[in-house]
């Protein structure tokens, strides 16, 4: 019985001894826990704030870069010029719609209008941007596809709708990028048209050949070489043209009905005749683009022609694939980001733009003003130079901040010691209230050794 009557009281003991250690734990949870719960609002109402400043900026440099651009547009826009506020409105339409800068959307107006697209130029913006979004490119380098296309194959190339569905299906059907397809229209597509070659069967032609050379700049420079044979004949060309019964490449292909049946015709006759198709053909470029989109024997089967043949009617047939490219684009979550992005910065013009205005404005009204202001600045700064009263005024503001900053190190050091011993002692609120005192501390110091350092100088 004494044994037990002894053991509970040692167990009180602990008891009694633990609980302040216990207290003082569950008091340094729950204020950390309170502090880290300030530290996360904290962290939260920055990076809002941070985040409403960058939007203010971003709206400020957009206010100006979207209103230069309209204006540069407008110096060459002929008789669009009369319709800008129409094309604002637009460009911002269109902006927020597919979550693009407005500035370079606005680049893009400026671009197909020097391109010479001066009666539906947010038309083909329009047409453009679908076929960037779709085929992961630069708003510029589909505006530049789709107006090279124009300029060379002119309304015959078909709708805007129709040469998007082009681009996009000879990527599908061959192997380029979009990006590749403005300069390689560009190399071949003259003397294409030249050769009454349309648009559709220059880029079935071109999406076949990378299937071969794997690269579409030398398969447009194959092309262009094997239409130039054809536009420029040899006299072994001739010979061919002649027993065909035509006497012209250009007649050839459109007895032929095609470029591609031309090809085979040329490849066909010179085989009959027993001419080496190099020697007719000329040029080195020239063999390898017919050679990759021919038969040897016209009734092969699965051929390179039945291939290419193949290939022309997937890529001039094949419609709604851009549109269906952009919508899966527009259906992912990076893209609605970009959409709202684009909108907040919109709504920031609308906010900004006049404050903008303003802001010139007062300073326009106000320059005489800065003016006078400006010269006493300067008057005044030549006298504290000449008198070394700046010099002077800086060495004893230098001086007091220093010695503030001694002051400042000692009250760390007895307020630090003070919070360790509280803290010891389980009063966690008063070692809190100590450091946190520091901060007062540091703003009376800083004020005194100002204040010190403003008598001095007087």
């Amino acid at each position: 019985m004494a044994r037990d009557a002894e053991l509970k009281v040692n167990i009180s003991a602990v008891d009694n001894a633990s609980k302040p250690v216990d207290d003082f734990t569950g008091s340094l949870k729950k204020n950390m826990a309170m502090f880290i719960r300030y530290v996360a609002v904290y962290q939260a109402g920055f990076a809002v704030l941070n985040a409403f400043t960058k939007s203010v900026k971003a709206s400020s440099k957009s206010v100006l870069e979207f209103e230069r651009m309209l204006a540069k547009s407008s110096t060459i826009a002929a008789q669009f010029s009369g319709n800008m506020t129409k094309a604002e409105q637009a460009i911002e339409r269109i902006s927020t719609k597919f979550g693009v800068d407005a500035v370079e959307s606005t680049q893009a107006f400026y671009n197909t209008l020097s391109a010479g697209f001066k009666d539906n130029p947010i038309e083909i913006i329009e047409a453009a941007q679908k076929l960037a979004i779709a085929g992961n490119i630069k708003l510029g380098t589909a505006v530049k596809a789709i107006t090279n296309i124009l300029n060379i194959f002119g309304k015959e190339a078909g709708s805007l709708t129709e040469i998007t569905d082009v681009l996009f299906n000879m990527v599908d059907q061959g192997q380029l990028t979009l990006d590749q397809i403005p300069a390689a229209f560009g190399k071949a597509g003259a003397v294409a048209k030249v050769m009454g070659v349309g648009f559709k069967e220059l880029g079935g032609i071109m999406a076949q050949s990378t299937k071969t050379t794997d690269n579409l700049a030398v398969s447009s420079t194959q092309i262009r070489s094997a239409i130039t044979a054809l536009l420029k004949p040899t006299s072994e060309m001739e010979k061919v043209f002649a027993s065909l019964g035509v006497k012209t490449g250009a007649d050839l292909i459109k007895s032929q009905g095609s470029l591609l049946g031309a090809f085979q015709a040329v490849h066909t006759a010179s085989n009959t005749l027993g001419l080496s198709l190099g020697k007719v053909l000329g040029r080195k470029e020239a063999i390898t683009a017919v050679l990759s989109t021919t038969n040897k024997e016209l009734n092969e089967e699965n051929g390179n022609l039945q291939n290419t043949a193949a290939t022309l009617a997937r890529v001039a047939e094949n419609s709604g694939t851009a549109e269906a490219a952009l919508a899966k684009m527009m259906d992912t979550n990076a893209k609605r980001i970009e959409i709202i992005e684009e909108r907040l910065i919109s709504l920031g013009r609308i906010v900004v733009s006049p404050l903008v205005q303003a802001f010139i404005k007062f300073f326009e009204v106000s320059q005489p003003g800065f003016e006078k202001l400006r010269k006493i600045v300067i008057f005044t700064t030549k006298l504290y130079v000449v008198q070394g009263r700046a010099i002077k005024f800086l060495g004893k503001i230098f001086r007091a901040v220093f010695d503030g900053i001694g002051n400042i190190l000692t009250e760390f050091k007895v307020r630090h010691l003070g919070a360790i011993i509280r803290l010891l002692d389980g009063d966690f609120k008063g070692a809190f209230e100590t450091i946190s005192g520091l901060g007062e501390g540091l703003k009376k110091s800083l004020d005194n050794a100002f204040g010190d350092a403003t008598k001095a100088y007087e």
